[in-house]
């Protein structure tokens, strides 16, 4: 079997405190299932442990295609016109124009969505 294998142009990274990304995700959990309390704190810190787990193998990977940027003061309309322009990419003149291939990544509540 062939894998497909798509290297990106960025990789933007949305940061944001532990302890907002942490209630976001007791916030879906509290949603999609019956626990609640010491349990549902429990699960949210394992799901976080495991992104930072997960995020740092990815910083690794693609160090030269990573952009960091803090979500956390940031409001809506800010994020949006700084994102915008990191997506600003420059191609060779002699180059065929192509979409560039961004990947977004953040915990749960880093804004990804919006």
């Amino acid at each position: 079997m062939q894998q497909l294998r798509i290297v990106p142009d960025k990789l933007i990274h949305l940061n944001v405190r532990k302890s907002k990304a942490v209630l976001s995700l007791q916030n879906k959990i509290g949603q999609n299932s019956a626990l609640m309390g010491p349990e549902m704190e429990t699960l949210a810190d394992q799901m976080y442990a495991e992104y930072s787990m997960n995020i740092n193998a990815i910083r690794d990977s693609f160090k030269q295609f990573i952009f960091e940027y803090d979500t956390e003061n940031e409001g809506k309309e800010r994020t949006y016109f700084d994102l915008t322009e990191m997506l600003h990419l420059r191609y060779r003149s002699g180059a065929p124009r192509r979409p560039p291939r961004v990947i977004l990544i953040g915990p749960t509540g880093s804004g990804r969505t919006t």
